[in-house]
């Protein structure tokens, strides 16, 4: 079923294709050659989705029904994507691997292209664990199978010519899908070049250390990363069918290589920057690979990005808030953006670490956890910031301390252009020590990581507009500084 989405001719053909996928999720059976084969962790595809079984449209309307239906149409676009993606790869290579890179393979065998689909497939299988940490309970469930679940993936890899299972194979499946929220999310706040040495050194482990087969290993990761997040961040069809499908699942592959050039940086988008991230990431990643001494080398990597990476999300956090609000003019708009693509911030940057961190910033926020699900924490925090900003400009009834003494005494040669630029300046400082504070406080409390977990997801529905005030300093800085600690615990952290 999965191989044959690669030589479906014609848009309907292909959309009849990926329906027969997300009815497999939903019945547990997969179809080779027309013979139907029972799916491998069907318990837990069940646990995710055999409640949507048998419903009509107008049932799973309900909203108890929502999640495990946005559920579904995500592992199905991220399938269809994964099909386009990979149509895509064969085609440009040259393009995607950085300059000089001749370790990766660049043929699609037939069984690469199933083992990248089985991949996509059972990439988010660990929410039916436990969400929060589906990457790791995915990884867990494919390191140890039963022997049925084996015995499935026996079943379905024999029913295709030039396949087969090695012993290597679920361990290859079982690292990749453990990764898949590393490589590629850097862009969106998380930090993970010190995880991704990790990584390489169990593919390395795992291929006797074949530098071929690592970097291979590592580009197939990325591909589906790429996947994960151009069905996360493209548009969804207006209405109920947003939880249906997606325009991968009903274009043949090749027909959407406009979006995938978007996303990546070929073509000019809104998303260039996170095209910037992911090539950036994969050419990291490489590197990694390519060195003998992975770790010291993704440790020194992690310390030089440190501070690029601290404003990257400083960019797409509060850069966004400003973009898509109408709080701030549009004059003001474009000072604060150019404040945040100026390189010349990241010397601020870097003292503003300093001062949190210590002169050992660079490694400490290195060595910081993976942060899951963090942009939307951070965006919801920004866009607060924003909201007062623009009540402070216009109603001038509040005060957040972040713009400059609104008392411009008469003659004094100001003008709008100048208080608009210092203006820019002051909202990003003021935004990214907001955001050293909580990562340093993050930073403090993982010292009781035995009995703390983090957790962004349920923490973005705990900050709610009060609690935001506080850690924006809107209190002032020695109250806000002195609730930080509390609130973070409230916000962020519950007892394991």
């Amino acid at each position: 079923m999965l191989p044959t989405l690669f030589n479906r001719n014609g848009d309907q053909a292909f959309a009849d294709a990926m329906e027969a996928v997300r009815q497999s999720y939903l019945t547990g059976q997969y179809a080779v050659n027309g013979q139907s084969h029972k799916l491998p962790y069907t318990k837990q595809l069940n646990d995710l989705f055999g409640r949507l079984a048998g419903k009509t449209p107008e049932e799973l309307k309900a909203i108890e029904y929502r999640d495990a239906l946005g559920n579904l149409s995500h592992f199905t676009n991220v399938v269809a994507a994964m099909a386009h993606i990979v149509t895509y790869a064969e085609k440009h290579m040259d393009k995607l691997l950085p300059k000089g890179e001749n370790d990766v393979e660049r043929v699609f065998s037939p069984q690469r292209r199933l083992d990248i689909m089985m991949i996509a497939y059972y990439h988010d299988i660990g929410k039916a664990i436990i969400p929060r940490r589906h990457a790791m309970g995915g990884k867990y469930l494919l390191a140890e199978p039963k022997a049925s679940v084996r015995f499935r993936f026996e079943q379905i890899f024999s029913a295709y010519k030039e396949c087969r299972i090695s012993p290597g194979k679920l361990s290859l499946y079982s690292e990749t899908i453990g990764a898949h929220d590393l490589i590629g999310t850097m862009g969106t706040g998380e930090n993970g070049t010190l995880s991704m040495s990790g990584v390489v050194l169990r593919f390395k482990d795992l291929f006797n250390g074949d530098k071929a087969k690592v970097k291979t290993a590592v580009f197939d990761l990325w591909l589906l990363n790429v996947a994960d997040i151009i069905v996360s961040i493209n548009n969804f069809t207006p209405g109920y069918s947003k939880f249906m499908k997606q325009p991968w699942q009903w274009a043949q592959p090749g027909h959407m290589d406009g979006k995938i050039e978007e996303l990546l940086g070929f073509a000019a988008s809104k998303y260039s920057f996170q095209g910037e991230y992911l090539n950036e990431d994969l050419r990291f990643a490489l590197q990694i690979a390519d060195s003998y001494d992975s770790y010291g080398f993704a440790k020194n990597l992690a310390e030089k990005q440190a501070a690029h990476r601290f404003r990257r999300l400083a960019r797409q956090t509060l850069g966004n808030s400003v973009e898509n609000g109408a709080a701030l003019s549009k004059t003001l708009k474009d000072k604060v953006i150019k404040v945040l693509d100026d390189d010349a911030a990241i010397a601020s940057v870097k003292e503003i670490l300093r001062g949190e961190f210590g002169d050992d910033y660079g490694r400490r926020f290195g060595m910081m956890l993976q942060f899951d699900y963090a942009l939307g924490f951070f965006n919801k925090l920004s866009e607060r910031a924003v909201e007062w900003l623009g009540i402070e400009l216009t109603e001038k009834t509040f005060r957040t301390g972040w713009l400059y003494n609104q008392k411009v005494p008469k003659g004094g040669g100001y003008h709008d252009d100048f208080l608009d630029s210092y203006n820019a300046e002051c909202i990003v400082n003021n935004y990214i020590m907001v955001l050293a504070g909580i990562f340093g406080e993050i930073y403090r409390l993982t010292a009781d990581i035995e009995s703390w977990n983090i957790e962004f997801e349920d923490a973005r529905s705990r900050l709610d507009n009060s609690k935001a005030d506080k850690l924006l300093f809107f209190d002032g800085a020695y109250r806000a500084g002195n609730a930080r600690v509390s609130l973070m615990r409230e916000i962020m952290l519950y007892k394991a």
